[in-house]
C-alpha cells in the first residue's frame, strides 16, 4: 500500500468518525436545551455535558493530523 493511499483511506475515516462526532454533539446540543427546561436534576446534565466535551475532545484529536498534513 502506497503513501497516497493509506492518506486517502485515513482521510475517509476522519471524515466518517467527524460525521458520526457531529451528530452526537448536535444531540447533545438538543437534548441540553430541551433538559434544560424539563429537568432540575443536575446529574443530568453533568453527564450530558461529560459526553459532549469527551465527542468534542475526539473532534479535536482526529483533526489534528488532518491540520498538519494539509499544512495549517
Amino acid at each position: 500500500m502506497n503513501k497516497t493511499e493509506v492518506c486517502e483511506e485515513r482521510c475517509a475515516l476522519a471524515h466518517f468518525l467527524n460525521n458520526q462526532i457531529n451528530v452526537i454533539l448536535g444531540t447533545c446540543d438538543l437534548l441540553s436545551q430541551m433538559l434544560s427546561e424539563q429537568t432540575t436534576d443536575p446529574q443530568v446534565m453533568d453527564r450530558l455535558l461529560t459526553i459532549r466535551s469527551a465527542a468534542s475532545a475526539m473532534g479535536d484529536e482526529i483533526n489534528k493530523p488532518l491540520s498538519r498534513s494539509q499544512g495549517a
